[in-house]
Formats: C-alpha cells, structure tokens, sequence
C-alpha cells in the first residue's frame, strides 16, 4: 500500500512540475550542417556565467567551455541535448560538435552543430522539446535560416512543449 501512495505523490508532483530554465532556439541548417544556437533567460545566464566564465572577461577560454561540457553539456546526453533527430522514423543519437559559449549582453549562449550528411537524402524530423520540463525551448519560424524547405509544428505533449521541424 505504501508503494501505491508513494506512487500517487509522484504523479501529483509531476503535475505541478514547470520549467525553471527558458531557451531560445535559433536554427541555421546549411546543406548538411545544422548549427543550433541557445539563448538562455537572465536569470539562468546570470548563474551560468557567474559559473562557468571564471575570469569574468566574457570571453570563454578552453578550460572553461571543457569545464562546462563535462558539468552541463555533456550530462544532456540522456536528453538528446534537447534535440530529438529521427530519420526515417528512426530515432538517432545525435554527436553535437564545435561546442562553443559566448556572451550576448546579460545571455548566455551555446552553439553547437549536428552533421546531417549521413541522412542526406532521407525524410528528417527534429524535435526541440524537454521531456524532463526543467527547460522550456521556444522556437520562432524567423529564428529560422535554411536553404532546404521545411515545415515547422509545435508540440504539445501532456508533460512538456515543443517544436518539431520536418526535412524532406
């Protein structure tokens, strides 16, 4: 009996679970690179530059993207960095590269890029969404830049929101 109440009191905590983290998304999809930049709220690059830019110049040096990589980025791993790529109906697991941190005014930004080439010629689908619903993703058709055609859906899962960008 224990075990069913304690089960209720998780699903009653999931209820009022929300995102404590805002991103905006910005997309660049050329040929068969995607470049995806985040733009973190005030309040999460407040703590995120205060950790992670320890010399405080703004300028993130080797040590200190390697250092938010093994803390922050890498860990995100388990939630497909936020981007959910399948292919053919396929989910794939994604190898982001070139990480990189910046600062734009009080934001803090990552940049990251996903090669597409080995799905070149195939039907593709991404996704931008937290299934945890610790982040909240937003992303605007003008934060949006591709050679290719796509079309772009919002999703609306019971738990979480997101968006879904469809490739030919």
């Amino acid at each position: 009996m224990a075990k069913y109440i304690l089960l209720f009191f998780c699903f009653i905590s999931i209820g009022y679970a929300h995102p404590h983290t805002f991103i905006d998304v910005y997309l660049d999809l050329r040929g068969t690179e995607l470049k995806i930049k985040w733009v973190f709220d005030e309040m999460t690059s407040t703590a995120l530059l205060e950790d992670f830019d320890s010399d405080h110049n703004h300028i993130f040096d080797a040590k200190e993207v390697d250092l938010f990589k093994k803390e922050v980025f890498n860990p995100l791993e388990k939630l497909s960095f936020f981007t959910n790529l399948k292919v053919a109906k396929k989910k794939i697991t994604l190898s982001p590269k070139n990480i990189q941190l910046s600062q734009i005014g009080n934001s803090f930004v990552v940049e990251f890029c996903v090669d597409l080439k080995p799905y070149e010629h195939q039907k593709k689908s991404i996704g931008f969404w937290d299934e945890s619903f610790l982040c909240a993703l937003s992303l605007e058709s003008a934060h949006i830049h591709s050679t290719a055609h796509y079309t772009l859906k919002e999703v609306d899962n019971t738990y979480y929101y997101g968006y879904l960008l469809e490739l030919p």
